[in-house]
């Protein structure tokens, strides 16, 4: 029995569906789905393999608007054409170790899976590793961590890491002496409908992920203090959950491999995460990704991903004067939130090179 590997698009999809100069979602260990085959036996792999991933996306631009402005629950167009690229490259080293549980064949593919890598952004390195444990083959167990840190990109005026100071409602930074903590813990299930239905298109793909994760900036360890990492600002300390639900088709034909769509959550378990209440650090954030996998070969493929995200809205925008007179407004979490403004955000494209 072959296990189909198709699935591994799934994994990517996570992977690339968190902004790239942001703290990425720990993204999951290649997808294993039972399935049926009846060709002849592929010589033995090696357990030890390495891949390469180059990440890109293109943000338009789309202005928050208010309550004073639309109803609490809205969608905001899109106002200009361009807010921002991303990117990020991520070597990664992969090793299998065969761990059967029994004769059986739900038991006999059971593996751990060991993985190190290195992301690497314009503003930032996180080197991180992780262990999944694969009982059966559509159950996965997961954990890992991450340390990473970051700096300045004055040229595209992005910052990599830093430390909210309200005195001059600026993010401070200190690369190499402050970073950015990140462990998580995780559970997978995952299906293939051609496992029990035969043909060539019966192959209904299904993923369903929980993770619960913590991030802490080293200068903020035992407070409320807001930070940014890889771009992404109005960051705090505390326990998180993460929630991930695909679901693809699988078409044989050449090339284009798969579509589908990908659901996303992520809140804070309290709301005390944050200094401000009214903030609701435990309403979760949404996303909805059209997701596709363009197969180029057994070592090279494209995915793209389409992202849909539901950011919060808020009652009013507060605005801050500096001691140099200018004024500009507060980080979200001073605000109060009432509602969900749904927007296009962005167009993804990751690259994979597998040998």
């Amino acid at each position: 029995m072959k296990l189909n590997k198709i699935l591994a698009v799934l994994g990517t999809a996570v992977l690339i569906s968190s902004p790239l100069m942001a703290q990425e979602v720990a993204d999951e260990p290649e997808v294993q789905v039972v399935a049926e085959d009846t060709a002849a036996p592929e010589a033995k792999a090696s357990p030890l393999s390495f891949s390469i991933g180059v990440e890109f996306a293109y943000y338009p631009k789309s202005d928050a608007l208010t309550t004073s402005s639309a109803a609490a629950n809205h969608f905001a167009p899109i106002t200009g054409a361009f807010s921002g690229l991303e990117g990020r490259i991520t070597p990664r080293v992969n090793y299998v170790l065969n761990t059967p549980l029994g004769s059986h064949w739900l038991l006999s593919s059971a593996n751990l899976n060991f993985e190190g890598y290195m992301g690497i952004t314009p503003v930032s390195i996180c080197p991180g590793v992780k262990v999944a444990f694969t009982p059966l083959p559509f159950l996965v167990f997961s954990a890992g961590g991450e340390a990473g840190t970051g700096w300045d990109f004055t040229l595209m005026g992005v910052q990599g890491m830093g430390v909210y100071d309200e005195s001059t409602n600026t993010y401070k930074s200190d690369p190499f002496k402050m970073w950015n903590l990140k462990w998580w813990a995780q559970a997978t299930f995952q299906f293939d409908t051609g496992a029990i239905i035969a043909g060539d298109w019966t192959h209904v793909l299904m993923q369903y992920s929980y993770q619960a994760y913590q991030e802490t900036n080293t200068a903020t360890i035992g407070t409320n203090t807001l930070w940014i990492w890889n771009g992404g600002g109005n960051k705090t300390n505390g326990i998180r959950e993460y929630q991930n639900a695909i679901l693809a088709y699988q078409l044989p034909i050449p090339v284009l491999k798969l579509v589908g769509v990908m659901y996303e959550s992520d809140r804070a378990y309290s709301d005390s995460a944050y200094a401000n209440a009214a903030y609701k650090a435990s309403q979760a954030e949404y996303s909805l990704s059209p997701l596709a996998q363009i197969k180029i070969n057994d070592h090279n493929s494209l995915n793209l991903l389409f992202h849909f995200k539901a950011r919060r809205t808020y009652e009013s925008i507060a605005t801050y004067t500096a001691a140099d007179g200018t004024t500009s407004n507060r980080p979200d979490s001073y605000n109060t939130t009432v509602g969900y403004e749904w927007f296009f955000n962005r167009f993804a494209i990751s690259y994979t090179l597998s040998f």
